[in-house]
């Protein structure tokens, strides 16, 4: 694996992703990438040189598999990506974190994409488009980040808050046909794009394990999400507020995977006047055995206002989280 960031280049020539791949998944860096790496990185006083085993460099060049970036919003960190990708075709697992990113599938390859993490990054619609429209292996796929910024074709920057607004830019992903082997999938998203989370899981209903939604603070939109295509389901996680939490339930009632095994719902409650009575039907559901396989249920109410004396649970039996 390579990781960079504004205090250097480290290589870690035996990381892998599970213990069987060890023998197979041997890394070691490239050396006609390190001088865009170090042009890129020596400029900060805090540069600290690569840290590599030397008896791997004069061995065959293998192939990296696994690239991860904090770029800290350092101008330059996203040109040295390019060169990075291109000269380790195998690459199949990329995280960027704090990266402006300036390239498509023109500047690199992203077919052997298996795992692809976008947190708190600055890109172009067309340009990730690109890239996800190539990236079939897709198993994994993080995108959010309280500071995920939009770089407009002018070049102008900006900022979406709370993943919606005016800009929506999450439509994109309406644009892809399918994600045919997505086992993972994390998006923290307006409320009004629900519906494309409908449109992956439908498409990806074979593959899908594990599903993360954190919907911003907003009343607007509908989270009724049918899950019932999500044939291999195993853990489903939603943040929400209390004004969706029906729809919510709703949407987990509609799993028809008989493979979960751990359901977590994070109810964000901004009033006494919020209702908890959907939660019923989740219990019901539960108690009916319409989950076989689940191990573990928890329903995390966060409270954000200061309680007042004599306030109680409208559905019992629930663990409450109470921050102010």
């Amino acid at each position: 694996m390579i990781s960079i960031s504004r205090t250097g280049t480290w290589i870690f020539p035996e990381h892998c992703c599970t213990s069987g791949a060890i023998k197979d998944d041997v890394k070691l860096i490239m050396s006609d990438f390190v001088d865009s790496i170090l042009k890129t990185l020596c400029s900060g006083p805090s540069f600290r040189p690569p840290v590599y085993p030397t008896n791997l460099l004069n061995s065959e060049p293998t192939q990296i598999t696994h690239l991860d970036v904090d770029g800290c919003y350092h101008k330059d960190m996203g040109d040295c990506i390019v060169p990075i990708l291109n000269s380790n075709p195998r690459i199949t697992t990329v995280r960027l974190e704090r990266v402006h990113l300036t390239f498509g599938t023109v500047d690199v390859r992203a077919e052997n994409f298996t795992r692809l993490a976008l947190w708190n990054c600055t890109f172009t619609l067309p340009g990730l488009d690109d890239i996800l429209n190539v990236a079939l292996s897709l198993q994994c796929l993080h995108v959010g980040g309280g500071y995920m910024t939009l770089a407009e074709c002018d070049d102008r920057r900006t900022l979406v808050p709370h993943f919606g607004g005016e800009l929506q830019y999450l439509k994109y992903l309406l644009r892809l046909r399918y994600f045919p082997k997505l086992r993972d999938l994390e998006l923290k998203l307006y409320t009004t794009d629900a519906k494309i989370v409908g449109h992956i899981t439908t498409h990806s209903g074979k593959t899908l394990t594990n599903l993360t939604l954190d919907y911003q603070d907003t009343r607007r939109g509908n989270l009724f999400i049918a899950l019932g295509g999500a044939e291999v389901l195993k853990e489903v996680r939603i943040l929400c507020i209390a004004g969706h939490l029906d729809e919510v339930v709703q949407s987990l009632c509609s799993i028809k995977s008989t493979m979960v095994q751990d359901i977590e719902v994070h109810v964000l409650v901004y009033s006494h006047t919020d209702k908890l009575n959907p939660l019923v039907a989740l219990d019901m559901h539960v108690y009916r055995g319409s989950f076989l396989k689940l191990d573990h249920v928890m329903v995390i109410i966060v409270q954000t206002l200061a309680l007042t004396e004599g306030n109680e649970d409208d559905v019992p039996g629930y663990e409450r989280l109470f921050a102010l």
